[in-house]
């Protein structure tokens, strides 16, 4: 394989998902994006009894990646699909017919059998969320609910037909953290931090230098988007108000000890 690996890109249609192509085709080859079209909590949510803390917790998330990310400009060429779409005959046939050496996840709805079969371990997803401690949706919201900004970071794993399970290649944590960050710069300082990392996991992956670990199923906690809940949205803001950041930063080592992560770098 070339040290410049061909890949296929398959993520969203936000500004961090643009940011990510754009990292990304510094580095390697991308002969394909499809950007799906982003699942909308506050349309989901619209006409539950907490439709107005869904708005203005997600219009702080918006603004805050306009900040991070709003002067991401990629050059790949880019095909917009509606969510799912990327398992449509028709689309699964193309990427299958590029013939990449990666498909690369970030973002998209799941991936099905026919390309992952096709790309069997060739595959990668980078996940927001420490697996196994958290899995599913809002998995770096779930954390800071209950308190824990050590288990917020991203993993970069091998997709496989069992969402969030596939073998690890590493995984983060944001850096630059500081006592006035909110729980969207952590999670903007979370997707900068991996995508300073992510083509050199890929490179050295397709190299051998690095192999994937198996996850521990075990103790950990499994989230989908409607479980989203008003209490949870409070209790998030709150802790950020009574100085969650700052206890944390106090104690940071000891705490990240007790939830180790896979560095591979």
């Amino acid at each position: 394989m070339s040290t410049k690996p061909r890949v296929i890109i398959i993520t969203g249609n936000s500004k961090r998902h643009e940011y990510y192509v754009e990292c990304l085709e510094r580095e390697l080859d991308v002969v394909q994006v499809y950007a799906e079209t982003k699942f909308s909590y506050v349309d989901a949510f619209a006409d539950s009894s907490f439709a107005d803390e869904v708005k203005g917790h997600f219009q702080l998330r918006d603004e805050s990646e306009q900040f991070y990310f709003g002067s991401a400009s990629p050059k790949s060429p880019i095909k917009t699909l509606e969510r799912g779409e990327a398992n449509k005959p028709e689309v699964v046939e193309e990427i299958i017919g590029l013939n990449a050496d990666f498909v690369l996840l970030f973002g998209s709805g799941i991936i099905k059998e026919p390309i992952l079969e096709v790309y069997k371990d060739r595959v990668i997803n980078m996940h927001l969320g420490l697996s196994p401690y958290y899995r599913g949706s809002g998995t770096n919201f779930w954390p800071l609910v209950d308190g824990k900004p050590e288990c917020v970071g991203a993993t970069i794993h091998l997709a496989v037909l069992k969402v969030d399970a596939g073998g690890i290649l590493h995984q983060v944590r944001p850096m630059d953290l500081s006592e006035e960050d909110t729980i969207h710069d952590l999670g903007n300082k979370t997707i900068r931090s991996t995508l300073s990392v992510l083509p050199k996991v890929i490179k050295d992956f397709s190299e051998g230098k690095i192999s994937p670990s198996v996850q521990d199923n075990k103790d950990d906690r499994d989230y989908r988007r409607m479980d989203l809940n008003k209490e949870a949205i409070v209790s998030v803001y709150s802790n950020f108000d009574k100085g969650m950041i700052s206890s944390y930063l106090l104690a940071k080592s000891s705490r990240d000890e007790k939830y180790p992560i896979v560095e591979a770098l």
